[in-house]
């Protein structure tokens, strides 16, 4: 169908606009690299982890102050900010937004030991950012410093979830909870990937992160002494048989267009090097992008 010559002008008018916004984007983006840089390395050195980020959720907030950027906390960590636009339409005759989009950064780190030797290494022992949510902060916080100097552009109101617990899996469902996504017409979230180039951004249509679960088997034998190992049950030894079993899942059982990974994390067993032990256990995650393979999982294993 053939555009008329109003619609032409009208979608030339609307390139410019866009043209224009990426370009204040992209300047003021400019001015802040070096304190995204800063606040990523900040936040790298004092990890927290889940539900413990009680000096990150500080940090944030003191961050947020400082931007004249409402904010509160729902929960003991984490926090929800709020940034109003400020264009003609922006907010109906009631007061509601014309729309509401939420941001989502997670700000928990692993119990790794950071081995790096770099300046701005964890100072926590046991506790890192091996799993970039130093940079998904630090990211959300530059994302504040554009669109609060482009409040005009937006046509209602965002809402920013610096998300606790994320590494456990319980963050999410907590904040949810307090009513987040309450009155949201879409939400946003971003991770860094090392698989992804520097420099790019992954966005096409489909699935980015796979399904996650955990799980634990506990292995029962019977103890006895390491020269008798007749008069036992060997734990170590089933617990080590399964784990080379539930390798055979992915190599044998799944399809090999359907992507899946069983990864074992721990194993423990015994309480003494000449003693058969009585029981082990390990633990573990599990990965799947399909919902049937998800589902089959638990039986398979």
């Amino acid at each position: 169908m053939t555009k008329t010559k109003a619609q032409q002008i009208m979608a030339a008018t609307e390139a410019r606009a866009a043209d224009d916004v990426t370009a204040a984007i992209q300047d003021i983006a400019t001015e802040f690299e070096p304190y995204i840089i800063k606040q990523r390395r900040h936040f790298h050195k004092h990890p927290e982890l889940s539900l413990a980020e009680e000096r990150t959720t500080s940090d944030i907030a003191n961050q947020l102050d400082a931007m004249n950027i409402p904010n509160e906390r729902p929960l003991k960590t984490g926090l929800v900010a709020t940034l109003r636009g400020t264009a003609p339409d922006a907010y109906r005759e009631d007061g509601t937004p014309r729309r509401r989009i939420l941001l989502r950064a997670d700000i928990d780190a692993l119990p790794v030991t950071e081995q790096t030797g770099e300046e701005f290494a964890s100072v926590n022992e046991g506790c890192m950012h091996a799993c970039g949510h130093d940079c998904h902060i630090a990211m959300m916080l530059g994302t504040l410093q554009i669109l609060r100097h482009m409040t005009d552009d937006i046509h209602g109101e965002v809402r920013i979830a610096f998300q606790p617990s994320e590494e456990n899996g319980q963050g999410a469902k907590l904040m949810i909870g307090t009513g987040v996504l309450d009155g949201v017409d879409g939400a946003y979230a971003a991770h860094i990937w090392s698989e992804v180039d520097a420099g790019t951004v992954s966005c096409e249509p489909g699935p980015r992160m796979a399904n996650t679960d955990w799980f634990r088997i506990d292995v029962r034998g019977t103890s006895c002494h390491g020269a008798m190992p007749q008069r036992g049950h060997d734990a170590v030894m089933v617990a080590a048989e399964i784990v080379n079993a539930l390798q055979t899942i992915v190599s044998r059982e799944i399809s090999p267009y359907e992507p899946a990974v069983i990864t074992v994390g721990e194993l423990h067993g015994g309480t003494a090097r000449n003693v058969i032990a009585g029981t082990a256990y390990l633990a573990g995650t599990v990965r799947t992008y399909g919902d049937s393979t998800h589902e089959e999982m638990p039986e398979l294993m």
